[in-house]
């Protein structure tokens, strides 16, 4: 029952206390110490300059962007290309019915497993 579960696991309300403290303290750290910055004319300037940029949009900026669109698919096409290639062979060594050694599966497996936190970091 709802009950049951209720007195196992000790819910929402630490996290919930611990995220608002955390929200309160880090504005507060922000008022305190960046008010001045925050409300200066350079900053809401700055701002209100980018802002104004943004409206009309300018449709001509889009003929600019023809090269740079090109040049990043063609690297997302290389590096996708390149990662068959070195995962191919690698992927062999990691099962363990077509390993060379018993000792090589594990440690392939592991290879793995490290290169797949590489993408968390790059986004």
């Amino acid at each position: 029952s709802v009950m049951e579960l209720s007195k196992k696991s000790p819910g929402w309300g630490p996290i919930l206390t611990g995220s608002g403290l955390l929200i309160a303290g880090s504005l507060a750290y922000t008022l305190y110490y960046s008010w001045e910055a925050l409300t200066s004319n350079r900053i809401l300037g700055n701002l209100l300059r980018i802002v104004s940029e943004m409206f009309p949009p300018d449709p001509g900026v889009l003929l600019t962007l023809g090269k740079p669109v090109v040049e990043t698919l063609s690297m997302s096409v290389v590096a996708t290309l390149l990662a068959i290639v070195i995962s191919f062979p690698l992927s062999f060594l990691a099962a363990r019915n077509t390993t060379l050694h018993p000792a090589v599966c594990p440690v392939v497996k592991g290879l793995f497993n490290a290169l797949r936190r590489f993408e968390a970091v790059t986004k």
